[in-house]
């Protein structure tokens, strides 16, 4: 054998190491027997080795040792995955029922939340209900889109006459007066009588709107410094997150106002100015043209011109700020005011406007952009009362 020991594959230079390995040899050919090497019994002859106090020192052994130590750190990567799931298994079967629970609980919040939602819109929809029931219409003063239409063609107004009233068969004879002897004084603006009953209950009442066919059928309310507070309160002046339409803070009714900027929120339940989005369609402008808005003092019937979604921007701005063109008695501003809506209107309309129109602007909050308005522009129809 040239000097050299040999074992199997293993080559020994002298006889001290040959003996060493023939007696890791014959001992691990006993444990194999019983312990085969493998992941299941790794842990198994690990123990063994420990308790038997064997030191494995023959290149053999220490080969048989590193096959042992790569089973047992699988066997330990197997254990603690064992672990991890055990762990969580009896996480989820301890909280279960706390899980379960707070399902149980969200479930009920959104029931609650959507109840609230409901009965809140609900109530609003009953107290308007209630107004509009206190509104004495004593005349027809509303005109249907075909008669518009035919006063619009035609360039007719509607004029009230009255016969003369005779007495014994002769006509009452005018006086004698000359206007100018007439003494002219200001007169304060006189209430609707349609409109007294609910003026009486609440004197911030500004006015009513109503668009046939889309639900909007509200009070318009006014305060003088506050434009905010009716848009969280209802007629009765109660908290209310549906509120009710406000006339902006800046436009007075009294004055003869030649845009009137009516503000109401988009709710999610379509009451208020919720059902204001679907004008952004030309199909839903062509089925509903015109808008109703009385002041408590003047009727008023009104023919949408445009509509278009701007925003609330900075003070500092220079970009077109719809909300502040209230002022138009100067035929610069109403061109300011026109050609800037032209730039930025959805779609064209069928109605025209002119240098000394009165409109109105119905304002409510668009979710497609920061602080984004959508509004519809109306123009008043003079003559069609």
């Amino acid at each position: 054998m040239n000097g050299k020991y040999r074992i199997g594959k293993y080559v020994f230079e002298n006889r001290v190491d040959y003996e060493k390995a023939r007696r890791d040899l014959e001992f691990l050919s006993v444990l194999q027997k019983q312990y085969p090497l493998n992941q299941d019994n790794a842990l198994t002859i690990r123990g063994i080795l420990k308790k038997s106090g064997i030191s494995l020192q023959s290149q053999i052994g220490l080969d048989y040792l590193d096959r042992l130590e790569k089973f047992l750190k699988e066997a330990d990567r197997r254990r603690k995955k064992e672990k991890r799931r055990r762990k969580m298994g009896r996480f989820w079967q301890m909280n279960l029922s706390a899980i379960a629970g707070l399902l149980t609980v969200m479930l009920c919040a959104v029931g609650v939340y959507t109840f609230v939602n409901f009965y809140s819109s609900y109530r609003s929809n009953r107290k308007v209900q209630e107004l509009q029931s206190l509104i004495v219409r004593e005349d027809v003063y509303m005109a249907d889109a075909g008669a518009v239409e035919a006063i619009e063609k035609t360039g007719d107004s509607i004029e009230r006459t009255e016969e003369p009233m005779e007495t014994a068969g002769e006509a009452i004879k005018e006086p004698e007066v000359e206007i100018s002897e007439i003494p002219l004084e200001a007169t304060a603006p006189v209430l609707l009588p349609e409109y007294g009953e609910l003026y009486a209950l609440n004197s911030d009442l500004a006015g009513w709107l109503t668009i046939e066919g889309t639900g909007i059928d509200y009070p318009v309310m006014w305060t003088r410094q506050d434009s905010s507070y009716y848009l969280s309160h209802n007629f009765e002046k109660e908290e209310d997150r549906n509120g009710l339409l406000v006339l902006d803070y800046r436009c007075d009714i009294g004055v003869g106002q030649q845009n009137y900027l009516i503000h109401g929120h988009n709710m999610r339940s379509g009451t208020m100015f919720g059902g204001l989005k679907k004008y952004a369609e030309q199909s839903y402008y062509q089925e509903h043209k015109y808008i109703s808005f009385d002041t408590v003092y003047e009727r008023g019937y009104y023919e949408v011109t445009a509509v278009f979604i701007s925003q609330v921007f900075d003070s500092d701005s220079e970009a077109f700020k719809y909300y502040n063109c209230l002022d138009m008695s100067d035929e610069e501003d109403y061109r300011y005011f026109t050609q800037n809506i032209d730039k930025i209107k959805l779609y064209d309309t069928d109605a025209t406007t002119q240098f000394g129109d009165t409109f109105i602007m119905l304002s409510t909050c668009d979710y497609s952009r920061e602080n984004g308005r959508l509004v519809v522009v109306a123009r008043r129809m003079e003559g069609a009362l």
